[in-house]
């Protein structure tokens, strides 16, 4: 327990205050403990991003000050107390600052990152900071070593220690209090303008969170701290940085509800996409298609990336679908093929929305009905055939009765036939997806009457193909059926089964909404193939892997939760083998951002949004530089300034990277005239090409063209084109890049030995230059098969008579080693990251590479 204070010259209560002490000081230190969690919590989910730094701050300094409040209260003598009153000086002068500084970083989030790469960004950004914590550093100097609190002015109440602000300078007296309202006030109207200013729903919905709870902290803080002391005359706790939990519990309801201080976690759907049974087609809002799987491009006799970039229009014999947009659900149709033939087919379509329920664009999937067409002929055919044999058999009637009883006995198998075509997997005899598919919409109708919940599961066996390659087609078909007969002998009718396609199945279960029940039959799934399977004489132990969608959260409709529970199966499956994973929203996002950058790469030519960087290659021994190579970025109006990884991929599905090229090609040239004009006529261009660019044909005549309108030598352009290009086209490239080569281009070749190559081509293409990948380089010094690698590259380089440059080079180890071996030119950070034509042409000026 607490002592009395012998030393205390203002103490007002007795002994028996100790119980509220130390009341009072927990609830203190549990309050810093808050903090010091919520502030870890946030910076452990996403520790790149400098906003989730500064509310980590934020809150070891609120930690801090509460912690040092505390220790006011619980000292046992004056000494300790004026102790912790000076250290909580140190923390309630700087957090202010830091949570301004937090709602700054915060607010312009999303507009483009500060570049640093001249000194006069880095003198505007030390003068920002010197403005923003110049305050703080005042409050420190003026509270803690010019103006300190002494013996006078603490007292002894029932709650502990407590300061007594006794009148010495009105002004000084009164400094911290403008310091919080003033910066409390910027954060509120930094965030009003950030409100105003955004398109975005939901970081309005996060600025009212967090101007609300900042509104009333200062209202409260102002009344506890300031207004109460003043108007009753009675002393009360520092309520200020308990006060503080509001804004910062505001932050962190944020954080969670708005996803404010966390990435967002995109994955990717290229492999769902291309592995799925059924054609699939992405459709952007201006009815153009974006992306189709393997397919849908074998079912409409297209070839790789054909579909891409044409309107969906084309596909119908009869025209348009009227309001595609607004269709969703199944129907049959006709697809028009590349050959002119049509393809019935049975049409899924599904509008993509974002969260707010503004479409983004249309998923459509067919599956191919000429099978079931075909019957459907034979038998409209064997009902011909049966009315011209009732009227040559009318005159011997018993005969014809009977042949009639043989015919509708036909009639009804070729009925039932059809039906079992239809709705039977005609392998294993289960469901098939489409009566899956109707009898998962009629337990959705009794579901939302019911009020019950509805679980699909999506299995897919772990590596059958592997099981197809070892053993044949014939047992992999066996094993299938004997996948199916344990199914069906496990669950009996309780469940509907199906079998989707290839190794999936399907299943279809009721349950009341407990987890556990949920986490019981993915058990019980589970437990069926724990046996193994008997497969030519041998053991064979099969695992699978399952996705799970849950109705209705995850749809309200058979196809979407059919849809959302094959992409948490190959999520899973991602992840590993013979695990599962149920559907969350995430999952989607790949798509719709795939699909927005889609629909805004058709505009941004058109808005001149690209922009050229550019880096020099240097000549190591005599520090000038020779070259550089040109590197598109894209200025996007909301996501800022996007690097090539961002977009050339999908610009290359959709064959927008012609176009692209093209430009880059045309704006790489006119400034390298530009250089050439300045006097800098030595210095040599590398544009990178795209495979779509090698492989459309034309391209000769473009690079010709292009160089007549420069007015450039052919020899200071160097086309750059990478390993795995060459080896896919390699003697459609050997005979391309030769005519190339004829008109005194350059040729490279990019990041060498990343991938497999053959030596024996590698020799007959027309090389001039020979690009060492960065992932050798980054390993100099720390594993010496990197090391290895390069040297045999450099020697086989010299052999073939190639010049060698070496890319990603960052530090002087690596620099000296490349240059022990002759190494002819170096590019990367070492000497310069890629930059604007300004500052490259200042580089040019002055002679000096960094």
């Amino acid at each position: 327990m607490m002592q009395v204070f012998p030393d205390c010259r203002f103490c007002r209560y007795s002994r028996n205050t100790e119980v509220l002490v130390f009341i009072t000081g927990s609830i203190y230190i549990l309050a810093s403990v808050a903090y010091l969690l919520m502030g870890v919590e946030t910076f452990r989910t996403e520790r790149k991003q400098r906003a989730n730094l500064l509310f980590f701050l934020t809150c070891i300094a609120l930690a801090l000050w509460s912690f040092s409040v505390a220790g006011v209260m619980l000292s046992e003598s004056l000494a300790q107390a004026l102790f912790f009153r000076r250290i909580a000086v140190l923390f309630w002068s700087v957090i202010y600052s830091i949570y301004f500084h937090f709602i700054v970083v915060l607010t312009r989030s999303s507009e483009e990152p500060t570049r640093w790469s001249n000194w006069s960004s880095r003198i505007t950004m030390a003068l920002k900071m010197i403005i923003v914590y110049t305050p703080a550093l005042f409050s420190i100097y003026l509270y803690f070593f010019r103006e300190p609190s002494t013996a006078e002015e603490m007292v002894r109440t029932s709650f502990g220690w407590a300061y007594l602000n006794l009148p010495r300078n009105f002004l000084w007296d009164n400094y911290f209090l403008l310091l919080y309202l003033f910066f409390i006030l910027a954060s509120i109207i930094a965030l009003l303008f950030w409100g105003r200013r955004t398109r975005l729903r939901r970081i309005k919905y996060l600025v009212r969170v967090i101007v609300g709870s900042t509104i009333i902290a200062l209202a409260v803080g102002t009344i506890t701290d300031f207004l109460l002391p003043l108007t009753t005359g009675n002393l009360f706790p520092p309520l200020g940085v308990l006060v503080s939990m509001i804004p910062i519990i505001g932050v962190r309801f944020a954080s969670v509800r708005y996803r404010m201080l966390q990435l967002n976690p995109f994955g990717t759907a290229r492999e769902i996409l291309q592995n799925m049974q059924e054609g699939l087609m992405l459709i952007t809002l201006n009815n153009r298609i974006v992306n189709a799987n393997r397919e849908a491009e074998r079912l409409l006799l297209y070839g790789q990336d054909e579909l891409d970039g044409l309107q969906y229009c084309d596909l119908f014999p009869e025209g348009c679908m009227e309001g595609i947009i607004s269709i969703n659900g199944s129907r049959e149709g006709r697809l028009l093929r590349k050959d002119g033939s049509t393809l019935p087919v049975m049409l899924t379509i599904e509008t993509l929305r974002d969260r707010w329920e503004d479409p983004i664009g249309t998923l459509m999937l067919f599956q191919d009905l000429t099978d079931l067409k075909n019957i459907q002929s034979e038998l409209e055919a064997s009902r011909d055939l049966l009315k011209q044999r009732v009227k040559e058999r009318t005159s011997r009637l018993s005969a014809i009765n009977q042949d009639l009883e043989n015919e509708i006995v036909n009639r009804i198998q070729m009925e039932n036939k059809i039906r079992s075509f239809a709705y039977n997997d005609q392998l294993t005899g289960l469901a098939n997806r489409k009566l899956f598919t109707d009898r998962l919409e009629q337990a959705i109708f009794d579901a939302e009457k019911s009020q019950t919940n509805l679980a699909v599961f999506f299995l897919n066996l772990d590596a059958f193909k592997v099981v197809n390659d070892t053993f044949g087609h014939l047992l992999g078909d066996s094993l299938l059926s004997e996948i199916a007969r344990r199914l069906k002998g496990f669950f009996g009718e309780t469940k509907t089964i199906a079998r989707s396609g290839s190794d999936h199945f399907l299943l279809l279960s009721r349950f009341t909404g407990n987890a556990e029940l949920l986490y019981h039959e993915v058990n019980e799934i589970r437990s069926i193939f724990k046996e193994p399977f008997v497969l030519n004489g041998r053991d064979l132990l099969l695992t699978t892997t399952l996705g799970i969608s849950i109705y209705p959260g995850d749809g309200e409709h058979a196809a979407e939760l059919i849809k959302n529970a094959e992409l948490a199966m190959f999520e899973a499956k991602s992840a590993g083998h013979n695990t599962f994973e149920f559907f969350t929203s995430e999952l989607n996002a790949a798509i719709t951002e795939e699909m927005e950058i889609s629909n805004d790469l058709y505009l941004a030519l058109e808005r001149d949004e690209f922009e050229l960087y550019y880096q020099p290659q240097v000549n190591p021994l005599r520090e000038q530089i020779a070259g550089v190579e040109a590197l598109i970025r894209w200025n996007h109006p909301v996501r800022g300034l996007l690097s090539p990884d961002k977009f050339i991929g999908i610009a290359e599905k959709s064959n927008l990277i012609l176009r692209i090229g093209e430009w880059v090609l045309r704006e790489a040239c006119m400034q390298l005239r530009k250089w050439h004009d300045a006097g800098h006529t030595d210095l040599l261009m590398a544009v990178n090409l795209s495979i779509n660019q090698l492989t459309n044909g034309g391209l000769e005549g473009i690079i010709r063209q292009v160089i007549d309108e420069a007015g450039i030598h052919p020899a200071s352009l160097e086309i750059e084109l990478t390993e795995s290009i060459l080896i896919t086209k390699t003697e459609t490239a050997i005979r391309d890049l030769s005519k190339i080569r004829e008109m005194g281009v350059q040729i490279a070749i990019d990041d060498f030995g990343t991938v497999y190559s053959s030596l024996s081509y590698l020799r007959k293409l027309p090389l001039d230059r020979m690009k060492i990948a960065r992932e050798f380089v980054m390993g100099i010094g720390k594993h010496t098969v990197d090391e290895a690698i390069i040297s045999a590259i450099i020697v086989m380089g010299r052999s073939m008579d190639l010049e060698i440059i070496a890319e990603g080079v960052e530090y002087q180890e690596q620099l000296e080693f490349l240059k022990a071996r002759s190494c002819d030119i170096i590019q990367g950070f070492y000497y310069s990251r890629p930059v604007p034509s300004e500052a490259l042409t200042a580089m040019l000026e002055s002679g000096q590479p960094r």
